[in-house]
């Protein structure tokens, strides 16, 4: 029996959370069930005042090959407006504290806050 992993991971240390795209056999390519996780995880997050950053990474050395190819779907319409939605979040949640920025460099160098 298979178990399969999560394709994107969350993590949250001291103020920072942490995304990690988990598909390195396939050097992180980006699918749209990624996509979709990470939609909703950066919906939950919009909501948790103790955030202050989020950085995104890739697991085993890479980031992300870009989009996955051999699962290409074509766009619903209405995605136009969903991905706006997205990158408002995105663009709310860009300011960075200078606690934030504390918290980030513990974090890196895995020293607790």
């Amino acid at each position: 029996m298979t178990i399969a992993q999560p394709e994107v991971l969350l993590e949250r240390r001291c103020a920072i959370a942490i995304i990690t795209l988990s598909q390195p056999d396939r050097h992180n390519a980006f699918t749209q069930e990624m996509r979709e996780s990470v939609a909703e995880m950066f919906a939950q997050l919009a909501d948790e005042v103790a955030i202050r950053a989020v950085v995104i990474t890739g697991a085993e050395g890479n980031f992300c090959a870009g989009a996955d190819v051999s699962r290409v779907v074509q766009f619903e319409p209405g995605i136009l407006p969903q991905r706006r939605a997205i990158h408002r979040r995105l663009r709310r949640r860009s300011a960075w504290s200078s606690s934030g920025n504390r918290c980030l460099e513990k974090a890196k160098t895995g020293r607790k806050p």
